[in-house]
């Protein structure tokens, strides 16, 4: 039977071969690594792979990391690639790389890949195997020869491990200095066992998924086991073939067949797709964004079949969250459901990610002023800041500076600002909320802090400064902030300061009088309509009204664009403050003066008309 690729770990290149116990591969043993060299491994994880990168920056710290299906935990740098083991001032301290998924398959060995050793003594090498994923049972260690930039390999002292959970134990020392020294662990591989025993069947576990009429079968989620009569089970889910090979409207049952076994898994169909729905509660959406599926779910209906649908194969219109959006419109396979239910809000806060780079791409390594905006609302002008590659890569990056965040169209109610630490020296930093300092200054542990600052009732800020000081370097992790909307000026308001100056000179002007009537139409339906059916009294819109009312009394040439008719709220219902009052009297007695002057002019001329 050939032997099939288990998993392979990648550090850098090697050069040197040893055997588990130090062997040279030069050995007068059976040399393990050249009889299986055509055979290969059916696992292979290469650390040289950039998608591999980790979260954690620490070498005493460890994070998580999956490839092929497997989970991984390192204990070291897994920012770099290859991955790194290792630290400073270390006295014979164990640093581990290990697996939380177990391998099924028979491993007969595993090939450990490791690349340079910088400054460091590992004073022992060894793998563990155990049957448990916490390595309180373990099934065998085998112990290994160290040499830098060189693939070392591990085997069973007897059979083969199946089951199992690796873990490989780094002993390393460094001495005192100041920088971390490091070994690189660039691959691993995992090669199966050969079959020893007589294949007797084939078992399959997981559930078939609905089966789709006139497409292959669909073998998602079921993991396919051969068996022997010596006890070993080995997954071959990638060599199952099935009968039928497309599925028909009658097809119950499929044949999965691996060499001379076969079993049978009943299967249903699903027909034509005759309609979907939505389940749940929807998320807040925010203005700007694309919409949140988050807290529903999707099913369709194949006839008597349902089957749930993934977010990522929904459809939704409007593509763009709006401030009038009430309805989304979800889709799959030309059949829709409509969604309501949710409120719609200002994006309130921004956190920097991987997926928001784009952000800040454009800038450098070197310092420079930059700014940033947020959803069309904020902005934050960094006075000096740059884009690192290293460290603190994915957000902002500063020293010594301000960072002035101002809002367009609203005024802060509340700022609070999240940071990262790149060194561990002192630091502070200071806010101002219009130009005056609040608190006092806040100190910068390592571990990175944050300042935050929220308005009393009923008050705002036009503008918050954020100060730091010294000269670390920080990366600037997140904004979140809430608004208030900067309360815009009535109509009434406008109409009656645009008429004002004109008023007083006793002439409005036509260019006035358009530029009020393209205010006007850019008003909503229902706000003008308040505007057409009001009256005359002492509050803002009925002086507007009283004022709007006269003028088109008297200037029979100007539009009459509320369309209230000529005075329909009549001056003897004016209510208005004395200010009001004494405008209109002026108004009127220019207007009366204008009527006398007429007549005695047209009476002279009478006069010498007579004579």
């Amino acid at each position: 039977m050939k032997r099939k690729k288990l998993g392979v770990v990648a550090f850098a290149c090697a050069a040197a071969t040893i055997l588990a116990g130090g062997v040279l591969s030069n050995s007068p043993f059976v040399n393990p690594i050249e009889t299986k060299a055509a055979a290969a491994p059916v696992y292979t994880l290469d650390t040289t792979d950039k998608s591999l990168k980790g979260s954690n920056n620490s070498f005493a710290g460890n994070c998580d990391i999956t490839s092929g299906g497997v989970t991984w935990n390192v204990t070291g740098n897994t920012q770099q690639n290859p991955w790194r083991v290792g630290g400073k001032n270390l006295s014979a301290i164990d640093r581990e790389v290990y697996t939380k998924t177990a391998f099924a398959k028979s491993v007969s060995e595993v090939k450990l890949t490791v690349g340079t050793a910088d400054s460091i003594t590992v004073n022992s090498l060894k793998l563990i195997v155990a049957s448990t994923a916490d390595f309180n049972t373990i099934i065998s260690t085998v112990p290994a020869t160290f040499a830098a930039s060189s693939t070392i390999s591990f085997v069973p002292e007897t059979g083969s491990w199946s089951n199992a959970f690796y873990k490989f134990v780094f002993n390393v020392s460094v001495s005192s200095g100041s920088s971390n020294k490091f070994v690189q662990f660039s691959k691993v591989e995992f090669y199966e066992a050969a079959a020893t025993g007589v294949l007797t069947s084939l078992s399959y576990s997981g559930s078939p998924a609905l089966q789709k009429t006139g497409e292959a079968f669909n073998a998602e989620g079921l993991v396919f086991s051969a068996n022997y009569d010596d006890g070993d089970a080995r997954d071959v889910t990638s060599e199952v073939t099935f009968n039928p090979a497309t599925i028909s409207s009658d097809t119950t049952v499929v044949k999965a067949t691996y060499e001379t076994v076969s079993c049978d898994i009943p299967v249903k169909v699903k027909g034509d797709l005759t309609s979907i729905d939505c389940e749940g509660t929807p998320a807040t959406q925010f203005i700007g964004k694309a919409f949140n599926p988050t807290g529903l779910t999707f099913t369709a209906h194949y006839g008597a079949l349902n089957e749930e649908i993934a977010h990522e194969e929904m459809a939704f219109s409007p593509e763009v969250i709006t401030a009038d959006t009430k309805v989304v419109t979800a889709s799959f396979g030309g059949k829709t459901v409509d969604i309501t239910g949710f409120t719609v809000e200002e994006i309130s806060s921004y956190r920097f990610s991987e997926a928001d780079n784009d952000a800040f791409s454009g800038w450098s390594s070197t310092y420079a002023q930059h700014t940033l905006e947020f959803g069309g609302k904020i902005k934050a002008n960094f006075a000096s800041a740059s884009k690192q590659s290293t460290s603190i890569s994915d957000c902002p990056v500063s020293k010594n500076t301000t960072v002035t965040f101002s809002a367009t169209d609203a005024r802060f109610t509340s700022l609070k600002v999240s940071f990262k630490q790149w060194t561990t020296k002192t630091q502070t930093i200071q806010i101002f909320v219009d130009g005056a300092q609040v608190g006092s200054s806040h100190a910068f542990p390592s571990a990175g802090t944050s300042v935050s600052w929220t308005a009393e009732e009923g008050q705002s800020a036009e503008s918050i400064v954020i100060k730091t000081t010294a000269s670390n370097q920080i990366g600037w992790e997140s904004f979140e902030f809430k608004l208030v909307e900067t309360p815009k000026e009535s109509y009434a308001a406008k109409f009656l300061a645009d008429t004002a100056s004109d008023c007083a000179a006793g002439n409005v002007t036509a260019e006035t009088w358009a530029a009020l009537e393209t205010a006007f139409n850019a008003l909503s339906e229902e706000e003008k309509a308040t505007y057409k059916t009001a009256v005359a009294d002492d509050t803002e819109m009925g002086q507007a009204i009283a004022r709007y009312d006269f003028i088109i009394g008297k200037y029979a040439a100007l539009n009459d664009f509320m369309g209230r008719g000529t005075g329909t709220s009549g001056l003897s219902n004016l209510r208005m403050s004395n200010n009001n009052q004494t405008l209109m009297i002026a108004l009127i007695s220019a207007f009366s003066l204008g009527l006398v002057a007429a007549g005695a002019y047209f009476i002279s001329k009478k006069r010498k008309s007579v004579r």
